[in-house]
């Protein structure tokens, strides 16, 4: 979405998840660049959330969208938007026009649950998610109460129940939640048939 004083908005919303933030920005980039090229430059803002950034880490977030964004002349600069909770192109715009956008109150880390980023290789031990280059191949989420009060509120279909795990991979770009599981071996050998997942490292955030 690109606004008439030379700035884009960039907004990752609710169905992008750090399993394909990556391809989903290269994607984005492209289908915004022949408006940004015909504006002679542009300055993005990118909307991610406070729990995405968490889960993701903030140096590997900037280090992607620096290495999307060079490869894009008509890109003067890009700055990142954190917000609570996911928000419209339309909020995204009222915060840019009118630099006063509060959103939600923020959560606090507490409030995320944690994430096992799955890869289909080892991982050697005390390896963070910042120091790889390949992205992970599935997530393994324990449902907590705040992703049902949050599914409830969304209207999203909601098969689980706090205590249950999901698996999270991606098909044809696409997220994929699988059906609830009652223990997390029975999770992990889900994503191992299913995605080829070995090892895992553990973060914290919102899938």
């Amino acid at each position: 979405m690109t606004l008439e004083q030379n700035v884009t908005i960039i907004n990752a919303g609710a169905s992008v998840t750090p399993l394909n933030f990556r391809h989903w920005l290269r994607k984005e980039l492209v289908r915004q660049r022949f408006t940004g090229a015909k504006l002679g430059g542009v300055e993005a803002y990118v909307f991610v959330t406070k729990a995405f950034i968490t889960a993701l880490g903030r140096k590997k977030l900037d280090k992607i969208i620096s290495d999307a964004v060079s490869k894009h002349s008509w890109i003067d600069d890009a700055q990142v938007v954190t917000t609570a909770d996911p928000v419209t192109d339309e909020e995204a715009a009222a915060y840019i026009e009118e630099e006063e956008f509060e959103g939600s109150p923020q959560a606090d880390d507490s409030e995320f649950g944690i994430l096992l980023m799955g890869f289909d290789y080892e991982v050697e031990e005390g390896t963070r998610l910042a120091d790889l280059t390949i992205e992970p191949t599935c997530m393994i989420r324990p449902i907590i109460e705040a992703d049902v009060i949050r599914m409830a509120k969304e209207g999203t279909y909601n098969p689980y129940q706090v205590g249950e795990y999901a698996v999270i991979g991606h098909v044809n770009d696409e997220a994929f939640f699988s059906d609830p599981f009652k223990n997390l071996d029975a999770a992990k050998e889900f994503a191992a048939t299913t995605y080829g997942a070995v090892s895992y490292i553990e973060t914290r955030g919102i899938a």
